[in-house]
């Protein structure tokens, strides 16, 4: 059997004297696709930040593959663990379209020639070619959303998180977080308000998995 891309064991995290998270343990295979479904302040962004790096561990600890986070930087945890925020907007910041695709490959030192292809290859996966050359600033809130997803899908990271908020939105093939998906190569994570929001993911062809 394959080592987990993911594993987190006994996690505790709080803000100030909140607690956040108490005691969560989960495991991720590769090529799964995850759905962390709870209420709003249930504390799913939280979890979803230890991945990445974003945060820290109070107590318990988190590997992705075999490394333990809170031995690795952000920088070096972004090549194993893409991450979509809630917002676009918080992630956006290129002058256009293809630039803001190319950004995280160029951070990463892909050579011009892979970084070109792998932008195409993106622009062409999420319905973006005719934006390429456009300000993301000046595209409405779905197109940014799919600016966003397109940014961490051509990453190819083994693994990538997301936020479905709109079962409605997830039904464009173009929309959908199934893109950032392949189950041979890579595990996806999305957090959901409620079970309904993630009920269409199920028929994908993909098997998904409710926490």
């Amino acid at each position: 059997m394959n080592a987990p891309v993911l594993r987190v064991e006994n996690l505790h995290f709080a803000y100030g004297d909140v607690p956040a998270l108490s005691g969560v343990s989960l495991t991720i295979q590769p090529g799964e696709f995850v759905a962390i479904v709870g209420q709003n302040g249930s504390g799913k962004t939280t979890l979803v930040k230890h991945f990445n790096g974003l945060l820290k561990p109070a107590r318990g600890r988190v590997w992705v593959g075999e490394r333990d986070t809170t031995s690795l930087s952000v920088a070096e945890l972004a090549r194993e663990v893409g991450y979509v925020f809630q917002n676009p907007d918080h992630q956006i910041n290129q002058a256009t379209v293809r630039e803001e695709i190319a950004f995280g490959l160029r951070n990463m030192d892909f050579p011009p020639d892979e970084v070109a292809r792998r932008a195409d290859e993106a622009l062409a996966m999420f319905g973006l070619r005719a934006y390429a050359d456009r300000p993301p600033a000046i595209l409405g809130f779905g197109l940014r959303r799919k600016i966003a997803l397109a940014s961490v899908c051509a990453l190819r990271s083994a693994c990538a998180s997301t936020e479905l908020r709109d079962a409605q939105a997830t039904r464009s093939p173009t929309s959908s977080p199934r893109r950032l998906h392949s189950p041979a190569a890579s595990s996806t994570i999305s957090r959901a308000p409620r079970q309904d929001t993630v009920r269409h993911e199920r028929t994908s062809g993909s098997t998904l998995r409710t926490t």
